[in-house]
């Protein structure tokens, strides 16, 4: 129920579309050196699976150094996100979209589709259409995703690095973690699970805050700040909520 010109489906199972004659333009520009050095930035969409690939491990060195940018996903008719709706749950599957897009498939930058919905019927918008009442969503009101989206975007700010998160993480819940020039430190949690997590935060490498204040989006929640939590030797520990998004930040 997609463009698919070359009949690869969706994920691709059309063996000439695995093996670089199909929609595989990455590998095409880059066994081109010309071609490779012609542009900055390689510009992704999330759409065929609802998450990022790695780098190819074929596509190794300097070729690495090219910064991607995702530049368009949205919920479209089709898939599992078509919508309309506003609630948790898309908020939090958008959320996972960006963590993977940031996490595995290394992107500098993550961009939704439209501010708001053109159509009445899906969730190409952070928003949706003006004057739908569609699924129980009152459209003159933020959906989640716009909020969850604001868990990233407020505070992983331009000019940040992302860094390593290691050790054991609880099977629903999804990490990632920023540094700012300035001394920030940010860590965004996902628990897409139907029970709350314990999870224990250890800051390393440099100097850790004193104290990490959670910003949690739910399902009564929008981006609302909580009572801060103590770091004791780099450490905290923090209860998250079953279907929450929540941004730690500390400086």
């Amino acid at each position: 129920n997609s463009s698919d010109p070359f009949k690869c489906g969706f994920p691709a199972s059309n063996t000439a579309c695995t093996t670089g004659s199909g929609y595989d333009y990455g590998h095409f520009l880059a066994k081109d050196t010309d071609a490779w050095a012609a542009f900055d930035i390689l510009g992704v969409h999330e759409y065929d699976t609802q998450h990022a690939e790695p780098w190819p491990a074929d596509v190794t060195g300097g070729k690495r150094d090219k910064e991607v940018w995702e530049t368009e996903m949205s919920g479209v008719k089709w898939w599992p996100e078509q919508g309309p709706s506003c609630d948790i749950k898309n908020g939090v599957a958008v959320a996972g979209w960006i963590h993977s897009a940031l996490t595995v498939g290394e992107a500098s930058a993550w961009l939704y589709w439209w501010y708001q919905s053109y159509y009445t019927d899906d969730n190409e918008g952070l928003l949706l259409m003006s004057g739908s009442s569609a699924s129980g969503c009152d459209a003159s009101k933020p959906t989640k995703r716009y909020y969850t989206l604001g868990n990233y975007s407020k505070f992983v700010r331009p000019g940040y690095n992302r860094v390593m998160v290691n050790g054991a993480v609880p099977t629903d819940v999804l990490l990632s973690a920023y540094a700012g020039t300035d001394g920030t430190v940010v860590v965004v949690a996902i628990n897409k699970g139907t029970a709350a997590a314990m999870v224990p935060i250890t800051i390393a490498g440099g100097t850790a805050p004193a104290m990490m204040t959670p910003n949690v989006t739910s399902a009564t929640d929008n981006l609302a700040a909580k009572t801060a939590v103590a770091v004791s030797n780099g450490t905290f520990t923090t209860n998250l909520d079953s279907m929450t998004v929540t941004t730690f930040v500390g400086k």
